[in-house]
């Protein structure tokens, strides 16, 4: 009974925390190898949208910014409004990495200051933090990850993650495609 214990309690989370760790690390090389990864990816239209999306939230701890490409595609493809539903799945199945690394690590993540706070929010807030959290263009993974160890209904915290960045993909796809049309008669 305590070697189950042991291996539940102590390396299930280790291995989970390396996993995604490989993981964030690995999308991390994948965009930061050529200048044009985003490009190639923007060739596949709506797809491709939720596969960067994904890609750019799924880096738990490395930061990535994620608005610039949002903005790429709100001004390059005929809907900004799908632009920005289609990226606020993806961005909620890429933030589900930080929820599971919370729900798997938690005594592993009790100790540090950042998850402290984090914790606090979810905790008084609910999912009222997690859907203002993934509006803002801020880090999110460290809510993510409170959400997580708090034991947040999964689906719970995927529909907040959704919308809030559905909300701000939207915006900013909406806000790009305006710019690049006003600016057309320039270029």
């Amino acid at each position: 009974m305590d070697k189950i214990r042991f291996v539940k309690r102590r390396i299930v989370p280790v291995a989970v925390i390396l996993l995604i760790l490989l993981v964030s690390l690995s999308i991390y090389v994948f965009l930061k190898g050529g200048d044009n990864r985003i490009e190639q990816l923007q060739a596949y239209g709506y797809f491709g949208v939720f596969l960067v999306s994904f890609l750019l939230n799924a880096t738990v701890i490395i930061p990535v910014g994620n608005i610039v490409p949002i903005a790429m595609f709100g001004a390059t493809l005929s809907s900004p409004l799908l632009v920005g539903i289609i990226g606020g799945f993806g961005a909620a199945f890429g933030e589900s990495l930080a929820y599971f690394l919370g729900s798997s690590g938690r005594e592993i993540l009790e100790e540090k200051r950042f998850h402290k706070k984090a914790a606090g929010w979810v905790e008084r807030w609910g999912i009222w933090a997690v859907l203002i959290g993934s509006a803002l263009p801020l880090a999110f993974d460290i809510i993510g990850i409170a959400a997580g160890a708090l034991k947040m209904r999964f689906w719970k915290f995927f529909i907040a993650a959704f919308a809030g960045r559905a909300v701000l993909y939207t915006i900013v796809a909406i806000a790009s495609s305006r710019a690049w049309i006003a600016l057309q008669p320039i270029f």
